[in-house]
């Protein structure tokens, strides 16, 4: 978790050099903030690092998340959330993924050769 502090920086100036907007870099800084909790949370001890990298391509930026040496853990796998259900429930946590979903444009899980990887696309607004 101490990572996440050294993501911030890399995430805002990776996405200034891909022409990202604030808003931009602001939404997908706290998708990947959620993402990445949820691996280190839900990942033994001792697991892999989660390796970061960012891409743009058709007007889109995309920010893959990937660790390698652990069992598949999909977070998009989750159902749909009933927001007014839950509110009501007050039921403590739940919505990170629903937070995720509406902060970008697409979630992708893949595990490949042992690695958990996820991408996120946001479009580059201008």
């Amino acid at each position: 978790m101490a990572a996440l502090a050294g993501i911030f920086p890399f995430l805002e100036q990776e996405l200034q050099s891909h022409r990202a907007s604030s808003a931009t870099i602001f939404a997908v800084s706290l998708a990947v903030e959620e993402l990445f909790t949820n691996m280190v949370k839900y990942s033994p001890p001792g697991a892999g690092t989660v390796c970061i990298s960012v891409g743009s391509g058709e007007g889109s930026c995309h920010i893959v998340m990937e660790e390698c040496g652990v069992e598949p853990f999909d977070p998009t796998g989750a159902g749909e959330v009933d927001l007014p259900g839950h509110l009501e429930s007050g039921r403590p946590g739940g919505l990170g993924l629903y937070l995720v979903r509406h902060l970008v444009d697409d979630v992708h899980f893949e595990y490949r050769n042992r690695c958990n990887v996820i991408t996120v696309s946001k479009e580059l607004e201008s």
